[in-house]
């Protein structure tokens, strides 16, 4: 069996690092592309810190406001309309580097405490003082295995 460690370490970078990428995505977005679907007609632009899909009418001025970004700022809710000749969505990006920053903090943090336990000879499920016992005894309060 592998130890939390082994399986916290490379977790906590991989989400770190995704943080980054998400988070440099919703900044960056300020105009990154349009593409279409040709085969239904979605088209898909990255602008404002929200991914914007479009299908309708290519007349129609929302199509216009669709493929410049329209409110030059940054989107906080998903907000969407229905037409009679298409619909139009906006899905904002923020939640996305948010939720991972939550659960990098997590891993960052338990891999902090787990340190913390086995730098002061604690046992790493109940905090038990492990001072006078063997190396590979169990843990006489919970009887978890030692780290």
């Amino acid at each position: 069996m592998k130890s939390p460690y082994r399986i916290r370490g490379p977790a906590k970078w991989t989400w770190a690092a995704a943080t980054v990428l998400l988070a440099l995505l919703w900044i960056g977005s300020g105009r990154l592309g349009t593409w279409e679907n040709a085969a239904d007609g979605v088209e898909c632009t990255l602008a404002d810190g929200a991914l914007f899909l479009y299908r309708g009418d290519p007349s129609d001025p929302q199509r216009a406001l669709v493929r410049c970004g329209s409110n030059f700022g940054l989107y906080m809710l998903p907000t969407w309309e229905f037409e009679l000749n298409g619909w139009y969505a906006a899905c904002p990006l923020w939640p996305l580097p948010l939720i991972a920053g939550v659960v990098t903090v997590n891993f960052w943090r338990s891999d902090a405490v787990s340190r913390h336990r086995s730098r002061f000879n604690l046992c790493s499920n109940c905090t038990y003082d492990r001072a006078g016992l063997a190396a590979e005894a169990t843990c006489p309060e919970c009887g978890s295995p030692p780290v």
